[in-house]
């Protein structure tokens, strides 16, 4: 909260471009030179998918069902994370299961679209790079503040990806392993260092039969 501008004051003009309206998306597509075949598809894509265990295919698949309903024919893919880091990098690929909206530390989510960052998805933007920097050179929140929320509304108003909803996740753990409260990570690519801060109750879990 404080980081972006809610959906409901956003320009009324932005907003169409976020709301679920099949007769507007079927009339952008037809504008800009993608006019349905005789068999109804416009063009052919597909969606490579993170294949990891623990992101749902479910997500994939209604995605695909929203672009199939305009005329987009998807095909997904299911990918290793070897094979999808190389194939975001070098941008031949129609579509990735990138992002979806995320509750993450601000800063860090900033960093998806400047130039300098290594999983950048393509874009280059001198505006976008300058407010990143003034971001990191801040010397108070709110400073830092001002800056995300202006990065945050212009990514949006540049359509650089076609967000998707927030996407439920879920850890599973023995209750004999204490001082684990779901984390993922301790910080950006930290994700194994709170290992280091958890125990196994031996009581716990001999009592339990294990």
């Amino acid at each position: 909260t404080g980081y972006y501008v809610p959906f409901d004051k956003w320009p009324e003009d932005l907003k169409g471009y976020y709301t679920y309206d099949v007769a507007g998306a079927e009339k952008l597509l037809d504008e800009a030179g993608y006019p349905r075949g005789a068999d109804g598809i416009r063009f052919k894509t597909n969606l490579v998918w993170l294949d990891r265990g623990d992101f749902d295919l479910n997500w994939a698949e209604l995605a695909a069902s929203y672009l199939r309903e305009i005329g987009i024919h998807v095909d997904i893919e299911h990918v290793g994370g070897a094979e999808f880091g190389t194939r975001a990098k070098d941008g031949d690929t129609g579509a990735f299961s990138w992002a979806s909206g995320v509750r993450a530390f601000p800063p860090r989510q900033m960093e998806a679209f400047w130039s300098g960052y290594s999983w950048n998805i393509g874009v280059r933007d001198a505006q976008y790079d300058a407010w990143y920097e003034a971001m990191l050179a801040a010397t108070t929140d709110e400073e830092q503040r001002i800056a995300i929320e202006k990065m945050d509304m212009y990514s949006i108003e540049q359509h650089w990806l076609i967000w998707g909803a927030l996407a439920p996740a879920f850890n599973v753990h023995q209750p004999w392993v204490i001082g684990y409260n779901g984390e993922f990570a301790m910080g950006h690519l930290q994700a194994l260092t709170f290992f280091a801060r958890l125990w196994i109750d031996q009581e716990l879990k001999e009592a339990m039969g294990h």
